[in-house]
């Protein structure tokens, strides 16, 4: 996402494999605050979002993506991110002490920090991209491997063999799912098996199975800038030809 800011604004780059293709951010409030905000069951993903209004939500930084998201779903409620809720920078590991203590009504974040809170009882998820909350921003080219213009043409090994290391991370993760989770847990021996095996489920519903890019990828990501006002509609491309290349992902 950040790359279609970069080529908005002439600091050109060029992506030769996606890595995700979904965004995987959960917004969660407080059971308090859901309750004063009237959330019922089955509402709208607009309803839900629009339960922010006044919260205090915890993000990790400013203009961050989880703060983009917040803003996205804020805009897709009539609501305005910047006046009427108010957004904290707090460091992932803080967010939930920032829950305990009533400092923020809920936080933005990708797994596992919303699977934490809401195992303690802090918090309950109001939008969750990966359950396909906002379905018009997918596909998504979310995470991408990105090159200079030129690098490739002239290290065209280089790029070959990185996005080649990429292409089978991808297979393997959905072919041997036990197998890549017993990789996982290896450096999170810390956390809770249960938290981890969940995080590494939601993180595999927004990995592709495939490298290669496409324009409605693009497409979808550049309306999620400027919906959540990352861009302006005057910065809005009207081509994505010569900023991304599938000779690498195929």
């Amino acid at each position: 996402m950040l790359f279609l800011k970069a080529n908005a604004r002439g600091q050109k780059l060029v992506a030769i494999a996606n890595m995700l293709d979904r965004l995987n951010f959960e917004i969660v409030l407080s059971p308090a605050f859901a309750e004063r905000a009237h959330l019922r069951p089955g509402a709208t993903v607009e309803e839900r979002s629009r339960a922010l209004r006044g919260a205090r939500i915890a993000v990790d930084a400013p203009n961050g993506l989880p703060h983009t998201y917040v803003r996205y779903a804020a805009g897709r409620a009539g609501l305005d991110a910047d006046r009427d809720l108010v957004v904290t920078p707090i460091a992932y590991p803080a967010m939930l002490a920032a829950l305990r203590s009533g400092q923020v009504d809920g936080m933005a974040a990708g797994p596992p920090w919303p699977s934490m809170a809401r195992k303690e009882g802090l918090a309950e998820t109001v939008v969750n991209g990966a359950a396909g909350d906002f379905p018009e921003l997918s596909p998504f080219n979310a995470m991408m491997i990105t090159a200079r213009p030129g690098f490739c043409e002239s290290r065209k090994e280089t790029c070959r063999n990185v996005v080649a290391g990429v292409k089978k991370a991808l297979a393997f993760m959905h072919e041997r799912p036990d197998e890549s989770l017993v990789l996982v847990e290896k450096h999170f021996e810390r956390l809770d098996p249960a938290l981890v095996k969940e995080a590494f489920e939601r993180i595999l519903e927004s990995t592709p199975r495939s490298a290669v890019m496409d324009q409605t990828g693009f497409a979808h990501a550049q309306d999620f800038l400027i919906g959540s006002k990352v861009l302006q509609e005057s910065e809005k491309l009207s081509s994505f030809a010569g900023i991304y290349t599938n000779d690498y992902a195929r």
